[in-house]
């Protein structure tokens, strides 16, 4: 069974108004959706932005378990996205919801290679992500991964330790995995 990521967040939010036993009228959960879709980024995103905004040989996209409409909406409305648009337009949106299975399963990894023209050469890929299981399971697939540890815990996932699997670089930003992935591949 499949259902697009765009109506498993609404069924989600759904649910937890339904715990916190708060009733929401139809237009109500359309203002909180159209905000969620809304959402600033951290602060080291702008960083990261600005970065790849002067360094042509990166090539970044949006790789995402949402539907093109849905990413390209928050393209659209957060501040700090809407301001990098020359940096990731809506055309630099990957999504998995053509291939109807989610991260981390493999094909998602290898659609992504694809649709950046690197079919068949993983390993030249980059994800950068504060999911460990999108961590997990780009490594897993053939990917290099950042991992971005914002709290400084540093890396415990579950899945991946059990595996063996852990990111090819821990960061504490985006901008850092940005510098990162600029000097591996300079």
């Amino acid at each position: 069974m499949y259902c697009s990521f765009s109506d498993l967040t609404r069924w989600s939010f759904r649910q937890a108004t339904a715990d916190a036993r708060a009733q929401l009228t139809p237009e109500q959960e359309v203002q909180i959706m159209d905000a969620y879709n809304g959402l600033d980024t951290f602060p080291d995103v702008d960083q990261a932005l600005t970065m790849l905004a002067e360094m042509p040989s990166l090539d970044p996209y949006v790789f995402s378990n949402g539907t093109v409409s849905m990413v390209t909406s928050s393209l659209q409305t957060s501040p700090s996205l809407a301001r990098a648009s020359h940096v990731l337009p809506s055309t630099k949106v990957v999504s998995v919801d053509s291939l109807k299975v989610f991260k981390p399963d493999p094909r998602t990894y290898q659609h992504m290679a694809k649709a950046s023209g690197f079919e068949g050469q993983l390993g030249s890929v980059w994800l950068v992500s504060s999911n460990p299981f999108d961590v997990a399971g780009a490594v897993a697939a053939g990917l290099k991964a950042a991992w971005v540890d914002r709290a400084g815990g540093g890396w415990v996932d579950g899945l991946g330790g059990a595996m063996g699997i852990k990111p090819t670089v821990i960061v504490k930003g985006v901008d850092e995995a940005v510098e990162h992935i600029s000097r591996r591949s300079g």
